[in-house]
């Protein structure tokens, strides 16, 4: 028997053959890994295959006649990414509600001390904690013609493996303009540099080089006021990014530019910017709500 997968995908299972062959069709194709559970019974509980020597193997005897959960249904999901362990945490729970958070260099949930800060604004910018998303988040105004940088930094040089950075992110108006939130990683020789995020038109980017109007892929859309929670995956091991957006894997794999320093990673960032907008498309202003900041080792693969 097939069921509907669960999951943050709409994975569809499409065909159970006599030959034990099992199909399902998905809206893309950039998961990096699926897997097959089994059920005895419609609701589970649910069972992966590689824990089913506990229900199928080394039974013992319980009297004359005795019975086992089998396999009889079947559904395919998709798994999120995960920490290994944290080493940031920022997510405004120590922070008093109406606290002005810009220009304060604050002590996150999980970091080291005075190492947070909304900062290095130009213009008439706000950064607020307000009561929204999971409790308290950070509100962050940057109307036209103003820039708001935040930063972390993660009081160790972490290298040689993949890290993930995650992030709950509203953005209030789809406004046409050029304005972005982009998080940024550190340069090879100087600062940061921004290598993906959000443009107020509406569309997700990735940079491929240094940032230019010609150096950026379109790779996922999104909606104002709609909350979405960003799976960032930075691999030092290898060279690469890939980020979980939406339930779907809208960059996959993508070599780090060679410009950003992928020997180690001490510090992690956004850059929100409503000065420079792009051809056509000037910035018009906006406001970001930002929460759950987290960033530590990637549990297992990818």
């Amino acid at each position: 028997m097939a069921t509907l997968a669960t999951g943050q995908s709409n994975i569809l299972i499409s065909s159970f053959q006599q030959n034990g062959t099992l199909g399902w069709t998905a809206p893309t194709n950039g998961f990096h890994q699926y897997r097959i559970e089994w059920a005895s019974q419609a609701g589970g509980p649910w069972r992966s295959f590689s824990n089913a020597a506990a229900s199928l193997d080394s039974i013992a005897p319980t009297g004359v006649a005795m019975s086992a959960a089998v396999p009889v249904i079947y559904r395919v999901v998709t798994a999120t990414p995960v920490h290994e362990s944290l080493i940031l945490v920022d997510d405004y729970t120590s922070d008093e509600l109406g606290a002005d958070i810009k220009d304060v260099f604050r002590t996150p949930t999980v970091g080291p001390a005075n190492s947070t800060a909304w900062y290095e604004g130009h213009g008439a910018t706000d950064a607020d904690v307000v009561e929204y998303l999971d409790g308290k988040s950070a509100k962050v105004n940057v109307p036209q013609g103003t820039a708001l940088d935040y930063i972390s930094h993660l009081g160790q040089a972490c290298s040689n493996k993949a890290f993930l950075l995650t992030w709950d992110i509203v953005v209030e108006a789809m406004n046409g303009g050029g304005g972005m939130f982009f998080a940024r990683f550190p340069h090879k020789t100087d600062g940061m540099q921004v290598l993906f995020g959000f443009l107020d038109d509406g569309r997700v980017i990735r940079f491929f080089d240094e940032p230019a109007t010609n150096t950026f892929v379109t790779v996922a859309t999104f909606q104002p006021m709609t909350r979405y929670r960003v799976f960032f995956i930075y691999d030092l091991a290898v060279g690469s990014f890939s980020v979980l957006f939406d339930g779907t894997w809208i960059v996959d794999r993508e070599p780090i530019p060679g410009h950003f320093a992928t020997n180690s990673i001490s510090e992690i960032g956004f850059d929100l910017n409503q000065t420079m907008g792009l051809p056509g498309q000037p910035a018009q202003g906006n406001v970001y709500h930002i929460d759950n900041v987290c960033f530590g080792p990637l549990k297992g693969t990818y």
